[in-house]
């Protein structure tokens, strides 16, 4: 079996079938906060460091070779990794690998996908508050 590491997901990889499309199905899913970050959609998800706002998630084990194939998928674009501290529900803090992308695109949000985005915030229990601020993106 490959070494598997703690990754968070905000985006499509939190949909269990944007996930088994790259062919993984993760053994645990659990919920958690990303700190010190912001979410905004431009036109997909993308984080980036915001003192005073949190991000809610996934936080999943996956392989290098499994996040390789994820993430050179076409039409996902260019995302990079980083170390963060993410607090699963349960109060735990948790050190993941957090994708991120290189800049902003300063687009509007793709309506389409926002829709996706909500479901699978709401699929995944993410707390209300942070759903209607995803919803706030919504034209």
């Amino acid at each position: 079996m490959s070494k598997r590491v703690a990754v968070f997901f905000y985006g499509s990889f939190m949909r269990p079938e944007v996930m088994a499309q790259a062919g993984f199905v993760p053994d645990t899913v659990q919920v958690a906060q990303l700190h010190g970050h912001d979410i905004c959609l431009d036109p997909h998800a993308n984080v980036f460091p915001s003192p005073m706002h949190s991000v809610y998630g996934i936080v999943v084990r996956i392989s290098h070779a499994e996040l390789d194939r994820m993430y050179g998928s076409q039409g996902i674009g260019s995302f990079l990794p980083e170390a963060v501290l993410v607090t699963l529900a349960d109060g735990r803090w948790l050190p993941a690998m957090c994708y991120m992308p290189p800049s902003r695109n300063n687009q509007p949000a793709d309506q389409a996908y926002l829709a996706r985005l909500v479901e699978a915030a709401e699929l995944r229990g993410l707390p209300r508050d942070y759903i209607l601020r995803l919803q706030s993106y919504a034209r």
